[in-house]
């Protein structure tokens, strides 16, 4: 019924209004660094506190800069001449660029246009298809691992409002597999088979369906949705769980102010006992797991191009879908205590979020500070501090460009995960998705130190060094989490480890999205009390990519 509407809604804008398709590019594209690392130089205004972005708001940027020319190292002028080309299409159907005609291109590169595996555009209609291939090979101790992929990748525009993408890929790991469902890690979690101890099989997609007009946008798919800034981590909503099911909203109505909105249908893996049936096999049932859903909505304010300031707010609910959290502008926690949510009757977990932006104030600089309050209580009624509940989470971070050497990037971040946060007194209600926190991927009760240092030699060509040092205490159950003693479980209560991960890599890219990798990675874990060391890898690998 929900879908019926939605599609209804659609079909009246597209008679009211005319704009530019939407197509987004995907979050982890080289794009994205490159011009965040411009606007902290002050030479373009970027709005990216909500990823991932159009490739028509991309292309805008861009254009922008190719106006600004000046204020652009000569490897920026090579890089942006690079990322120009692959919005050549974007370009060609620009109003006031005018429109050529067809554009095709078949395992070819068009005279200004980057090689295309299959392109094609009218000005109703376009089409592009690239494959997706890798291979990664990784040496950790005495052990061998191999990884490869392959999938493809599908964008284009529908009429004059339309646009949609989808990407798949299959991944089959071999080898000695550690972690392999990447619980503890800064990769995104997967889910997958494993039909023997040495091999493990996962499959990625991400779809969306988007429509657009002058000052908004509304999707609907399954992909990604990063909200805040942090390269060792996000805080509020990462990439760290896997992708879901959303429906979303960006309204802009001014060049300051903007507001996004999104419904998630998530994966609780807790299975309604009410849904178990018998099947015509002895002994096997089948079940279905509790519904589970995330409702997030946020504005930013930017009153220079300098500044951004975002407040928001989420909610975690279960079993059924609700209107109330259906409407963009709802305030969430009011609409829990209407629905009848009492001290030990929930029916939502919420929470408040904020950051704040600071561009090129001082030179060359992005400085930006985030607060998730997953729950914030300072004090009884009677008084008593110690029954203050502060299930919150931190972060700072501070980056610096071409200072004091050109083409050089340095990267500082702090992370601070309180006990307790992301997690809920009921399974179905925790800030997780497939068992993966939505947040930072250090998880509660744990701290982050980030550093990143990256120098691009030229165009395509950088070596890079990451090192995150993270101390994670004990997650904790229910019964603790609601305890109203905080003297109980004080930060990094329990028992606590220490990791050290240190990461060097070379990454060439010759031609648009063909990627060569070389690297070296070191892992220890340590008990940070008894000084035992728990684990302790070296590691070096070779990866080759074409379509990321």
């Amino acid at each position: 019924m929900i879908q019926k509407y939605l599609l209804i809604f659609i079909l009246i804008l597209n008679a009211i209004f005319s704009r530019a398709q939407v197509v987004y590019e995907p979050a982890y594209h080289t794009v994205y660094p490159f011009l965040s690392r411009l606007s902290q130089k002050g030479a373009v205004d970027l709005d990216d506190i909500v990823l991932p972005l159009s490739k028509d708001y991309i292309y805008s940027k861009l254009d922008e800069l190719s106006k600004k020319i000046h204020l652009l190292t000569p490897l920026e002028r090579e890089e942006l001449a690079f990322y120009l080309k692959e919005y050549t299409l974007w370009w060609r159907k620009d109003p006031k660029s005018g429109f050529e005609g067809e554009f095709k291109a078949l395992l070819n590169t068009r005279i200004g246009d980057r090689f295309r595996t299959y392109a094609y555009q009218d000005r109703d209609f376009s089409l592009n298809i690239q494959p997706i291939i890798g291979f990664r090979s990784e040496s950790r101790n005495e052990y061998s691992y191999i990884k490869n992929w392959k999938g493809f990748w599908v964008y284009g525009m529908l009429g004059k409002h339309l646009g949609y993408s989808m990407d798949f890929r299959a991944t089959s790991e071999t080898g000695r597999l550690e972690d392999y469902q990447r619980r503890f890690s800064t990769e995104t979690g997967v889910i997958g088979t494993m039909p023997n101890f040495k091999t493990f099989d996962f499959n990625e997609t991400n779809i969306s369906i988007n429509y657009s007009w002058n000052w908004a946008s509304v999707s609907l798919g399954k992909n990604y949705m990063p909200i805040g800034y942090g390269y060792g981590g996000k805080i509020i909503l990462s990439d760290k769980a896997p992708s879901f099911p959303q429906i979303r909203l960006d309204i802009k109505p001014k060049s300051w102010l903007s507001f996004n909105y999104a419904h998630a249908w998530l994966n609780s893996n807790i299975v309604d006992s009410a849904t178990i049936r018998s099947t015509s096999i002895l002994g096997k049932f089948e079940f279905q797991y509790r519904n589970k859903y995330l409702a997030t909505h946020n504005v930013t304010i930017r009153p220079t191009s300098n500044f951004a300031l975002t407040v928001g707010e989420s909610a975690i609910y279960s079993d059924k879908l609700r209107i109330e959290y259906l409407i963009p502008l709802s305030l969430f926690s009011g609409m829990s205590h209407y629905m009848g949510e009492l001290e030990n009757n929930s029916i939502s977990n919420s929470s408040l979020y904020g950051q704040l932006s600071v561009r090129n104030i001082p030179r060359n600089t992005h400085i930006f500070a985030s607060i998730f309050i997953d729950e914030l209580r300072l004090k009884n009624v009677q008084g008593d501090s110690t029954s203050s509940r502060n299930h919150t989470a931190y972060q700072l971070g501070i980056s610096l460009t071409d200072l004091p050497i050109k083409n050089l990037f340095f990267q500082l971040e702090y992370i601070k995960v309180q006990p307790f946060a992301y997690i809920h007194f009921l399974p179905a209600q925790t800030y997780q998705n497939n068992g993966y926190n939505l947040g930072n991927w250090t998880g509660p009760n744990s701290d982050e130190i980030y550093i990143q240092l990256l120098y691009r030699i030229a165009r395509g060509l950088e070596l890079r060094a990451d090192y995150y040092h993270v101390r994670r205490g004990t997650v904790g159950t229910a019964k603790e989490q609601v305890a109203d003693n905080r003297n109980l479980y004080p930060f990094l209560w329990g028992d606590v480890v220490s990791d050290d991960i240190f990461q060097l890599q070379a990454q060439y890219e010759p031609i648009h999205d063909l990627f060569f990798r070389l690297g070296y990675k070191h892992q220890s874990s340590v008990d940070f009390k008894k000084n035992n060391l728990l684990v302790n890898f070296d590691h070096v690998f070779f990866s080759a990519s074409f379509g990321f």
